[in-house]
């Protein structure tokens, strides 16, 4: 775990790579930021609680790793938050190999939307995209897939055809048919081509995620029960004034069941949702975002 100016760690990382176990380097961002996530780390012991503020952005950011032993809970939680937005996707496409390099065979991952997805799309088209990867959506808005309000669209744009994806391995919401019948269908083809965990639920390797200004994430919006029909795992949602179309989204009981979940979030109108999802101590009606949980799945939040 390395931190510092990335040209003159590119200048040692061959050194590094020979040093480490297999798949045991990683570059953390700014100088400094090496140390503090091997201290993390650390501290993943029976008792450990780790916590450290800092003040990258507009928000205040919180890096919390908490295992409580008598109740058998953990918080599988990171932030990601270097000097700059390059450092930051650059470590967004790092551990996107590492995901891929761990993967038995096909690695499918959920895509989401908005515009924060938009800028780590770029970079892991330039980056490269490997071909193990599989592509489904988190949500995805009742549109025509080339409409401009589409997400696989979104994606399309920024990320799959730059990065030249086979169209075999895209699996977009079959949007053409009613809201219901489009959600069925996906829960359908998620549970036929994603493997399931031990309680039959489909555990994807990562659910990628956004997050919105209002605490909204996936097409789980404020004033409404997030868990509404969760053992569906994909269900129809009706469009609202600040959100319209109606649309698909995956349940919290699927999203949770993720090896990781990954939130990507820039600009500063962020800044309370995030406050939010740090503290915790909002209602999950209020702030849907919470609804992920990071006692049940591992969460990386890449904030700027």
């Amino acid at each position: 775990m390395a931190g510092g100016e990335k040209p003159i760690l590119d200048r040692v990382a061959p050194i590094l790579k020979t040093l480490a176990p297999p798949d045991g380097f990683l570059y953390t961002g700014a100088a400094g930021s090496g140390h503090f996530v091997k201290m993390v780390h650390n501290a993943l012991s029976p008792t450990g609680i780790v916590e450290r503020q800092s003040h990258c952005g507009a928000a205040q950011r919180v890096w919390r790793v908490r295992r409580q032993e008598g109740e058998h809970s953990v918080d599988m939680l990171e932030w990601v938050t270097p000097p700059t937005l390059a450092e930051m996707t650059d470590v967004f496409c790092q551990r996107l190999d590492l995901l891929v390099r761990q993967a038995p065979g096909a690695c499918p991952v959920a895509l989401t939307g908005g515009g924060s997805a938009a800028v780590f799309y770029d970079a892991w088209a330039v980056h490269g995209v490997a071909s193990q990867f599989r592509f489904y959506w988190s949500d995805e808005r009742m549109v025509a897939l080339d409409d401009p309000d589409s997400n696989f669209k979104l994606a399309r744009d920024h990320l799959l055809s730059p990065g030249r994806v086979a169209p075999a391995c895209l699996h977009p919401a079959p949007t053409g048919l009613p809201v219901a019948a489009c959600a069925a269908a996906y829960a359908d083809e998620i549970r036929h081509g994603i493997l399931a965990r031990p309680d039959g639920t489909p555990q994807f390797p990562l659910i990628i995620l956004g997050m919105g200004a209002d605490g909204h994430t996936g097409s789980l919006f404020p004033g409404r029960d997030p868990y509404s029909d969760d053992a569906q795992l994909v269900r129809a949602v009706d469009g609202t004034v600040a959100h319209p179309h109606a649309r698909i989204t995956f349940t919290p009981r699927l999203i949770n069941a993720a090896a990781q979940v990954w939130f990507l979030v820039t600009g500063d109108k962020k800044a309370w949702a995030l406050e939010q999802w740090a503290k915790r101590t909002a209602s999950v009606d209020h702030v849907p975002a919470l609804a992920v949980d990071p006692t049940q799945t591992h969460v990386t939040i890449f904030a700027r």
